[in-house]
């Protein structure tokens, strides 16, 4: 309970989604059930592998909208988890894929786990909400997913007794190297976020200029409409100072005609 407790506060550590924590909680408990069951039940590696990952994915879609980022944590997360097993199994015990061990190794492992999403706290912008694109998202994913390959590769088929230390090695600098993607991701977020301010900047500045050019048109407009109201009202003075009213009216008829005034 400990490890998923931990599990869910890292897949909150990238949401800025609010859901609901009751059913959120509720989600986390039926996952701990189920993949608690599969194990004792079945036994099997690649089904465990298979299944807690489908359900970081999906509790992790709980979390954000984005099905994309939600593959990425999914992954990134059960990866870390792995390779915190691996690497406390195969350093302390004398441990071989499927072998059950002792409870202080599992918190131990719960204990590095935490420390991976505590680093991952300090690194990563949390609950930004501007999304990456997808294709984006499919390259940061490509990175733990060939890692989760690699490291279940190792201990399943290269792992023994004699090359044990330099497993261990190989699976913590895979770690450290996944680890370091949280500050990628970082990057990545800041440089893409950057661009897209700077997109909305130069469309607010293009907004403002056609707005400037309609006012200065307005203001054209408004300077030739007051030039021919003077030279009208000087026609129409000239007029009735000569006591022409009838050419008075003809004029005014002939200004409704030109300006369209009914």
């Amino acid at each position: 309970l400990a490890r998923v407790g931990i599990n869910y506060k890292f897949v909150n550590s990238f949401a800025h989604k609010k859901g609901k924590r009751k059913s959120e909680i509720a989600a986390w408990l039926i996952y701990w059930c189920i993949t608690s069951t599969v194990t004792l039940i079945l036994g099997s590696l690649p089904v465990n592998v298979f299944t807690n990952i489908i359900f970081l994915i999906f509790l992790a879609k709980i979390s954000v909208e984005s099905i994309s980022k939600s593959v990425f944590i999914g992954v990134v997360i059960y990866f870390i988890n792995m390779a915190c097993d691996g690497l406390v199994y195969i350093l302390f015990t004398r441990y071989v894929a499927g072998q059950q061990v002792e409870i202080f190794y599992s918190i131990l492992t719960v204990i590095l786990i935490f420390v991976a999403e505590q680093f991952a706290e300090k690194v990563i912008c949390m609950k930004d909400e501007e999304e990456l694109p997808n294709p984006i998202w499919g390259v940061l994913t490509a990175i733990p997913l060939s890692s989760v390959v690699i490291v279940y590769a190792i201990v399943t088929r290269i792992l023994d007794d004699a090359n044990r230390n330099v497993v261990g090695v190989i699976v913590c600098g895979i770690l450290l190297n996944n680890l370091l993607i949280f500050s990628l991701y970082n990057s990545i977020l800041k440089l893409y976020k950057s661009r897209v301010d700077q997109q909305i900047l130069e469309r607010q500045v293009e907004s403002y200029m056609n707005q400037l050019k309609l006012y200065q048109k307005s203001q054209e407009k408004y300077h030739s409409l007051k030039h021919d109201i003077k030279k009208h009202l000087g026609v129409i003075f000239k007029l009735l100072e000569n006591q022409e009213n009838a050419a008075v009216t003809e004029y005014l008829k002939k200004m409704e005609t030109d300006y369209g005034i009914q």
